[in-house]
């Protein structure tokens, strides 16, 4: 299992730790990660009008969202379920819609720095 101190030695390979490596959902990874699963790609946008983080393993694509008060959301989906995977940088933000088998996801104010190394990951070889 990944401890969340290797996670956020995993966002610092990324160039992603000063981005991603605050945010509550990131301590929720450690128990939710297979021992074996290793972080591929993260991103945070705004889906169903809620702040979520996107992250990408080698197995599934996980949409994790904490609010302050309450209980945490997850979902998450098989990559062989992902069928198609698109991004649009705009002037400030990009939006990042990732088609699966049941329903496409539409994310909102998408960093734009990340954009990129997550679409890239999500291409096929």
């Amino acid at each position: 299992m990944a401890t969340l101190q290797e996670l956020k030695a995993r966002l610092s390979q990324l160039g992603l730790a000063r981005d991603y490596g605050y945010r509550r959902e990131l301590r929720l990874l450690p128990q939710i990660l297979e021992p074996d699963e290793e972080l591929r790609a993260v991103t945070s946008g705004v889906h169903d009008g809620l702040r979520r983080l996107v992250v990408l393993t080698q197995r599934r694509l996980l949409v994790l969202q904490k609010p302050a008060v309450g209980k945490p959301s997850l979902l998450y989906v098989p990559r062989e379920e992902i069928t198609a995977a698109e991004g649009r940088r705009g002037v400030l933000f990009g939006v990042l819609t990732i088609h699966t088998s049941a329903q496409p996801f539409v994310f909102h104010n998408v960093a734009k720095k990340s954009l990129p190394p997550f679409l890239e990951e999500l291409s096929p070889p």
